[in-house]
């Protein structure tokens, strides 16, 4: 080796440059992987839908306790769910007090949500002595709009007795269609 190739400097290597990495929130990486699993070329897609799809269907663990438990699905805000919970004493579905539904259909929160709703129960007897006490309470109102006095500026139609005899609903009469 002679003294020139000793002396020459040797450039420094660089490490590689990685892409940045970016953090994702938990929408935001499924929708990345949907992105990276749906095909590149318009010309490949096929849309692929149910025929008979019911975005408000109950899961399939439900059905079989239909006749054990009422379902109902529930707004997500605040406002809906206390409502729903402490007002109209429906139960959340958990995956504690669900097991009969499937695990893969319980959301991050431990409830069943499906198109922003979450899906609430009420066992059976329950339900039906609540749906009695309001039928009385509608009941109740009903009479008691019955009794109120009719109001002086109230409009009532008045017919003349071939009209009242002609009673076909769904025809309009002149000036009355409104």
């Amino acid at each position: 080796m002679s003294q020139d190739e000793i002396k020459t400097p040797v450039a420094p290597v660089a490490p590689p440059v990685e892409a940045p990495k970016t953090i994702l929130t938990g929408p935001d990486a499924h929708l990345a992987s949907v992105v990276t699993r749906q095909p590149k070329d318009i010309l490949h897609a096929q849309v692929k839908r149910p025929v008979n799809f019911d975005r408000y269907a109950l899961p399939k663990g439900c059905e079989a306790m239909r006749k054990k438990y009422r379902f109902k699905w529930v707004g997500k805000t605040e406002r809906q769910i206390a409502r729903a919970t402490e007002v109209e004493q429906w139960s959340i579905c958990t995956r504690q007090n669900a097991p009969f539904i499937h695990s893969s259909v319980f959301g991050i929160h431990g409830a069943v949500e499906k198109g922003g709703l979450i899906l609430a129960f009420m066992p059976e007897d329950a339900a039906k002595d609540r749906n009695a006490r309001l039928r009385g309470i509608d009941k109740a109102r009903r009479d008691k709009m019955k009794k109120l006095p009719k109001q002086d500026n109230f409009y009532e139609a008045k017919l003349s007795p071939e009209e009242q005899n002609n009673n076909n609903a769904g025809d309009h009469q002149q000036g009355r269609d409104f």
